[in-house]
């Protein structure tokens, strides 16, 4: 498990909360951002990697985009665990590591983490049930797991309860995670459609 050396300060995301409301933007909470979405540098997105030693087994980091290669729809990312000072409040850090480590991505590798929080009083967020990608505690890393309760369920709460994937301790027993909205993505093998009621299906 790799240690966690940046937790942005997710609470100090802007809220999204228009009168009368209109559907919410792209990257609205789990609203996804359009196909031909170029991320700008500098955003914080989950970054897929390949674990050395383990085939294709993908690694989804926490990661900034530095660069965008138009002409083969590839991103340059920077790991932000390679950083030597947290960053603080989403923006990157003033004083970064001399030597990051950086690669190279396809578009299809590349996923922008939402940029608003939506607003309290129409719930735009996935339900339970629903097969994410989020962060584990203490780490920079996302992995698969299942929602437990959404935000609107945590009663004073503001972000995720779930449940990741092969989380079991010895003795067989599962403990839900908290995991903060920004953090908390639509796995990208999963199609998903925009109900009436703002949740996704």
């Amino acid at each position: 498990m790799r240690p966690a050396k940046v937790w942005p300060a997710w609470s100090a995301w802007p809220a999204w909360s228009p009168s009368p409301p209109p559907p919410p933007p792209p990257l609205c909470g789990p609203i996804p951002a359009p196909h031909d979405y170029e991320i700008p540098v500098g955003d914080l997105v989950a970054a897929r990697s390949v674990k050395e030693g383990e085939g294709d087994a993908p690694d989804w980091i926490l990661a900034a985009v530095t660069q965008h290669f138009a002409k083969t729809d590839e991103y340059e990312v920077e790991d932000v665990a390679d950083d030597e000072e947290p960053v603080q409040g989403g923006h990157p850090n003033p004083n970064p590591n001399p030597n990051p480590h950086k690669m190279v991505l396809p578009s299809s590798g590349v996923i922008p983490l939402p940029k608003l929080l939506p607003d309290a009083q129409r719930r735009v967020e996935l339900p339970a049930g629903t097969k994410v990608l989020a962060m584990y505690p203490g780490t920079t890393c996302f992995y698969e797991a299942t929602v437990v309760l959404p935000p609107s369920k945590r009663k004073k709460e503001n972000d995720y309860l779930v449940q990741f994937d092969d989380d079991d301790d010895e003795y067989g027993n599962v403990t839900p995670r908290v995991c903060p909205q920004v953090f908390c993505i639509m796995c990208p093998e999963v199609s998903y459609h925009d109900d009436d009621d703002g949740r996704f299906r």
